[in-house]
């Protein structure tokens, strides 16, 4: 066909269709291909994500990360009252870190450096008792969001130690 004014509409159309369609065809196919592979077909997964929900799994969120939102559904194990202190000091510790640490950090005990989907309230972090003494390091366990945290002689190595074991991980 011959461009004209009266055709003008038909060539838009079939560009905007051209573009959108058939040029990215090969490359959105294997895309949505591999969606599908992990997010399945499924039409209740459909219908529970939105697509800011989706934008979010798939690119993170740029919330910083909220301690005291962690910690309000934190549990605290095998530590005695006479540790509460110490508790509070470790948190104390997190708090204050540059919000690059505090990312490591989720990474550390979650293996992920991404907000869940309900915000930071849903990390349920366990903070374990792991002895006493300076020469060991926290360790985590990302599938439990368990981290095992030994009691230091004092805050300063506290924060040495655990800043040693995040930026580590």
């Amino acid at each position: 066909k011959t461009l004209t004014q009266e055709t003008k509409a038909h060539f838009v159309d079939a560009y905007i269709q051209w573009s959108f369609g058939e040029k990215i065809e090969d490359r959105y196919r294997h895309l949505s291909d591999g969606f599908k592979a992990v997010i399945g077909s499924s039409f209740m997964v459909q219908k529970m994500l939105d697509a800011k929900q989706l934008a979010h799994i798939v690119c993170g969120s740029d919330a910083p990360v909220d301690i005291s939102a962690i910690r309000r559904y934190a549990v605290a194990q095998h530590w005695h009252g006479c540790d509460d202190e110490y508790i509070d000091a470790f948190w104390s510790v997190l708090a204050n870190l540059p919000e690059a640490a505090k990312v490591q950090f989720v990474r550390f005990v979650t293996g992920s450096d991404r907000m869940p989907l309900q915000g930071w309230e849903e990390l349920r972090v366990k903070v374990q008792k792991n002895g006493v003494g300076d020469e060991r390091l926290p360790v985590a366990y990302t599938c439990f969001s368990l981290i095992l945290l030994p009691k230091y002689s004092s805050v300063d190595i506290l924060r040495a130690r655990l800043l040693s074991s995040i930026k580590d991980s």
